[in-house]
């Protein structure tokens, strides 16, 4: 009667336990390095006074992004706000 392989299994069920839920909190918490990420360049021909870069998009009221930034370019001789 070998009693040495109770506590062994016990053990390394506790370990393979122990791995899988740190797996686990690893993929939920790195959830955003899996997500597709699409840049959009929206262009506006007046004013676009308020607009802050970390404004949050909204497209038919469901948040799609942020605003990462904001700039200037000339083309066909008018000022648009890209």
């Amino acid at each position: 009667m070998s009693h040495g392989t109770g506590p062994a299994l016990r053990i390394g069920a506790f370990v393979l336990g122990a791995l899988a839920i740190g797996l686990l909190a690893v993929t939920l918490l790195a959830g955003g390095l899996f997500e597709r990420s699409e840049t959009v360049q929206m262009r506006f021909p007046g004013s676009v006074q308020g607009l802050q870069v970390g404004a949050p998009v909204v497209l038919r009221g469901v948040p799609v992004g942020y605003v990462t930034g904001i700039g200037l370019s000339g083309e066909q001789g008018a000022i648009v706000i890209p």
